[in-house]
């Protein structure tokens, strides 16, 4: 038992010494703010690149259709985004941001 006593003791002591170290890394207080257009980590969550990402290919993708191509502007309804996932997605925000970049483009006039 003495033995058990001896290997036991020791690896107690170091598990929970360890578990009660103070985290250097603990919130101080400080708050930073970083550009949106920065490349983010790489993470599971959604985040702003992601949202980026996503404009840029859908909107890319609508104006390499052929009915843009002509001298007529067609008029179009962006409607909203929906999110099928469990993940919180600000669908507005993409819906806003395909509205904004279709009319920066020129090629098309957007009602509400």
């Amino acid at each position: 038992m003495k033995k058990y006593t001896k290997l036991i003791l020791p690896a107690l002591f170091i598990t929970f010494n360890g578990c009660a170290m103070n985290n250097t890394n603990a919130y101080n207080g400080n708050v930073s703010y970083k550009n949106a257009h920065d490349v983010e980590q790489t993470t599971l969550n959604f985040g702003s690149t992601d949202l980026n990402l996503i404009v840029e290919k859908m909107v890319t993708s609508l104006l390499r259709t052929p009915i843009l191509d002509g001298k007529k502007r067609p008029v179009i309804m962006i409607g909203h985004v929906k999110n099928k996932t469990t993940e919180h997605i600000d669908t507005k925000n993409i819906t806003d941001k395909i509205k904004t970049t279709l009319l920066k483009s020129g090629r098309v006039r957007v009602t509400a």
